[in-house]
């Protein structure tokens, strides 16, 4: 469906590589282009002011003379020819010179929404890379990033963001024949690969393709570096009842049964992946339905973000008429609202397009969680301070938990 755009993403970065001419609309479907106008993803651009001479076979690049009309003369579009004595003006339809933009941050901001991240992308080299917020996937939290080209692929290496952004990953409009994956590095996706059209009117991608090359990815690093299955099952962190057996470096001791150890056990279960708080809340607790915030004094569900989403759709057809009506006020409304929106659904939606809890009880259930786990870890510092030494450093506490053993560490736990 979008392969005239997808095909103009390679050459991002020549000058005027993202406009596309008269011949390029013409020689496309109508009902594509339709769509394409639809959603916004082109726009009118400036005339062209160089065009192909169609008066010999040359077909040279000139460029455009345009006399507007006066003393009762009509306009009169031509191409002056020096090349050939017999050729002289060679007069240009109007429509031959019109030239259409791509919107590249509208591209973007249509992929942020298929992946129900909630965020408004962040243009990180202009026109070329966007971080489009962050999503569960194989419960690690990862940041997509969406490129053009590969030469945007390579500046947006070089310029650190891996430094930047957890678990990032890329999807590249353009140049890349098939996935590939880094020994340390992000998974590299081509675009062309997850893009769906289920009513051939909008853009979506293909989450299920997505994880399985990001879990393909993941288990490609993880064969690379270290093989935990292959590590010898020496340490335990399992339950008994009420009490607990921990083994560790060959010391085993026991202990009463504690809620931080059951968090501890869970965390040591999956070295290297990231847990909401609440899913560790969730797994032990089984809380109450939980209360979400959507701004002060709302609450959001899944209906309102529905429809928020929905006049965002709306919006973006109504600015179009707007602009080719040429009608500013009525464009200047439909801005505000959409601003206003977009900015709405970033404090209501969070990873993986899920509504967002509310603040405070996030910042109560971590405080909960991590001193819980402090508890315990107090209580094993008494009888076995080499294991409450490692759990200490390796594990990460906050809204996200983690456990991160600066060498490969196999348990046997509860789970």
């Amino acid at each position: 469906m979008f392969e005239l755009i997808l095909n103009r993403f390679a050459a991002v970065g020549e000058e005027g590589s993202e406009i596309l001419s008269a011949d390029d609309m013409e020689s496309s479907p109508p009902e594509q282009i339709a769509v394409l106008k639809e959603l916004g993803l082109v726009k009118k651009a400036t005339p062209a002011r160089i065009v192909e001479c169609r008066g010999c076979e040359e077909a040279c690049l000139m460029p455009v003379h345009v006399y507007l009309a006066q003393d009762g003369r009509p306009a009169r579009i031509f191409i002056a020819c020096d090349k050939r004595e017999d050729a002289g003006h060679i007069l240009i339809e109007p429509a031959t010179l019109e030239q259409w933009q791509i919107d590249i941050s509208k591209f973007a901001s249509l992929l942020g929404t298929s992946l129900g991240t909630g965020h408004v992308p962040d243009e990180i080299i202009p026109q070329k890379a966007f971080y489009l917020g962050s999503l569960t996937i194989n419960r690690k939290r990862r940041s997509p990033i969406f490129v053009v080209n590969n030469d945007s692929l390579n500046s947006a290496l070089e310029s650190g963001l891996l430094e930047q952004y957890p678990h990032p990953f890329f999807l590249v409009a353009a140049g890349l024949p098939g996935p590939q994956t880094m020994k340390e590095g992000p998974a590299i996706l081509p675009l062309h690969q997850l893009l769906l059209f289920p009513d051939n009117s909008s853009l979506s991608l293909d989450m299920e393709g997505l994880e399985n090359l990001i879990s393909l990815a993941d288990s490609r690093r993880v064969g690379s570096s270290t093989d935990f299955k292959n590590i010898p099952q020496e340490n335990i962190f399992r339950r008994e009842g009420q009490m607990w057996t921990l083994s560790y470096n060959g010391k085993t001791k026991h202990f009463k049964h504690s809620k931080g150890l059951l968090y501890i056990s869970y965390l040591l279960g999956s070295p290297f992946q990231e847990y909401h708080v609440a899913e560790l809340v969730r797994a032990f607790e089984n809380p109450e339905q939980e209360v979400l915030s959507f701004s002060a004094g709302e609450v959001s569900s899944k209906e309102t973000v529905s429809n928020y989403r929905k006049r965002l759709l709306e919006i973006r057809t109504e600015l179009s008429e707007a602009e080719e009506a040429g009608d500013p006020l009525l464009k200047k409304e439909l801005e505000e609202e959409k601003e206003a929106l977009e900015k709405q659904l970033l404090q209501a939606v969070g990873m993986g397009g899920k509504l967002k809890k509310n603040p405070d009880e996030t910042r109560r259930q971590a405080n909960a969680v991590s001193e819980a786990i402090s508890r315990s870890l107090k209580v094993i510092d008494k009888n076995h301070p080499a294991l409450r030494q490692h759990l200490f450093n390796a594990i990460n506490r906050g809204e996200y938990l983690s456990y991160t053993p600066d060498t490969a560490t196999s348990w046997i736990t509860t789970q």
